[in-house]
C-alpha cells in the first residue's frame, strides 16, 4: 500500500465499523437501513445511515459496516475482527491480520502489559499503573453470542473540553472550592492522580479566584459589607440641653453588653437535598445531573444520578433516595431544599 488507496483506521475503541460517507462507494450496499445510536467521544449522540459490507474478504462480523453522516474517518472495528475469530498484530510499521482458524503465531516472551476485555461494551481494559489491587474477577471471555448481544455502541476517546483554564475552574468547583495552596499540597501527594488535566503547573498558572472560596475560609466579617457611619442629627435652634441628650443617647447605644442569643435547632430526623450543576461528559447511561442527600442521624452522604433536571427525573431520584434510606429502617420526618425548591 502507497497510501493512495481507500483506507479506514483500524480502531480498537470502536464497538463497530463506521464508516464516512465518502468511503460508502468503496463498499457493497444491502439496501437496509442502520437503526445504530453512536456514542461519539465528544459526548453527542448520532445515529448511523445505512448498512454495508467490506470487499476485503473477512467473514461476518468484521465485514459488516454502518454509516455515519458526519463521521469525518472511516473506524475498522478491532473488536469485531476479534469476534470473527481474527488475530490482530500491530508494530511500528505496519499492522497484519491474522485468521485463528489457519494461522499459527509464536510468541518468546512474557507480556509487558496484560488487560482484559469488558463484557459491556466488548473493548480492551489495561491498568494505569503496574500491581493493580483491584483484580478483574468479574471478566470472562465473551463467546461469539454473547459479543453479538452487546446493542450499545460507542467510539470510546477521551473527551473534548474547551480549554484548560475552564477544565480547572470547573474541577476546582468539583473539589469544594479549596484554597490554592491546600489543593497543590493534595495534587503534589497524588490524591487526584485520576483527574484529568490536574497538575500543579496548570494549578498555578489558572486557579480560580472564587468568591466560594473566600466565603468558606473567612476568619472575620468581611469589610466594606455594610456602612458602619452613624448619621447624627443636629439641631440648630441652639438648645444645648438637646444636644448634650442626644450625646447621651448616643453613648448608651454605644455602650457594650454581654448579652447572649441562643436559638436550638432540632436536625434529628431531618435529611438535605440538592442537585449538582450540568457535568461537562454526558455519562455512557446519559446521566448528567447528581442529586446528593445528607442525611443527620445516621451521618451520611447518598447520591443518585439523573438525566436531567426536569420535575419528573428529580422525583424519581428522590424515590430511590428515599427507598435506600427506609431499607436501613431511617423514615425522616423533615426535608431541608436549596433556593431552587
Amino acid at each position: 500500500m502507497n497510501g493512495q488507496e481507500p483506507s479506514g483506521l483500524l480502531d480498537t475503541g470502536a464497538t463497530s465499523t463506521f464508516v464516512t460517507e465518502q468511503d460508502t462507494q468503496h463498499l457493497e450496499p444491502t439496501g437496509q437501513a442502520s437503526a445504530k445510536r453512536v456514542l461519539m467521544p465528544n459526548g453527542m449522540k448520532v445515529s448511523t445511515g445505512n448498512k454495508y459490507v467490506l470487499k476485503n474478504g473477512l467473514r461476518a462480523p468484521a465485514n459488516t459496516a454502518d454509516s455515519i453522516p458526519t463521521l469525518k474517518t472511516t473506524l475498522i472495528s478491532n473488536s469485531k475482527l476479534a469476534d470473527a475469530g481474527y488475530t490482530t498484530i500491530y508494530d511500528e510499521n505496519e499492522v497484519n491480520v491474522y485468521d485463528q482458524k489457519n494461522s499459527t503465531i509464536t510468541i518468546t516472551g512474557a507480556a509487558v502489559m496484560t488487560g482484559y476485555r469488558d463484557k459491556r461494551t466488548g473493548l480492551w481494559r489495561v491498568p494505569l499503573k503496574n500491581n493493580p489491587t483491584n483484580l478483574n474477577t468479574d471478566t470472562k471471555l465473551l463467546s461469539k453470542v454473547e459479543t453479538q448481544a452487546i446493542t450499545n455502541e460507542i467510539i470510546a476517546n477521551v473527551h473534548d473540553l474547551p480549554s484548560t483554564e475552564k477544565v480547572i475552574r470547573y474541577l476546582h468547583a468539583a473539589a469544594g472550592f479549596p484554597t490554592k495552596s491546600t489543593w497543590l499540597k493534595a495534587i503534589a501527594q497524588g490524591f487526584y492522580s485520576t483527574w484529568p488535566l490536574l497538575t500543579t503547573k496548570n494549578v498555578n498558572k489558572y486557579f480560580p479566584e472564587s468568591e466560594e472560596t473566600q466565603k468558606g475560609h473567612m476568619r472575620q466579617t468581611r469589610s466594606g459589607v455594610r456602612k458602619t457611619n452613624r448619621r447624627i442629627r443636629f439641631v440648630m435652634n441652639g438648645d444645648e440641653q438637646e444636644l448634650e441628650e442626644i450625646d447621651e443617647t448616643i453613648r448608651t447605644l454605644q455602650a457594650r453588653k454581654n448579652d447572649i442569643k441562643v436559638k436550638i435547632y432540632d436536625c434529628s430526623e431531618a435529611v438535605y437535598t440538592d442537585q449538582t450543576g450540568q457535568f461537562p461528559i454526558t455519562s455512557r447511561r446519559h446521566y448528567k445531573y447528581i442529586m446528593v442527600m445528607c442525611e443527620i442521624d445516621g451521618n451520611q452522604i447518598l447520591m443518585e444520578p439523573m438525566v436531567n433536571r426536569k420535575d419528573h427525573h428529580i422525583v424519581a431520584a428522590w424515590k430511590r433516595l428515599m427507598d435506600r434510606l427506609k431499607r436501613q429502617g431511617v423514615y425522616p420526618k423533615h426535608q431541608y431544599l436549596d433556593n431552587e425548591a
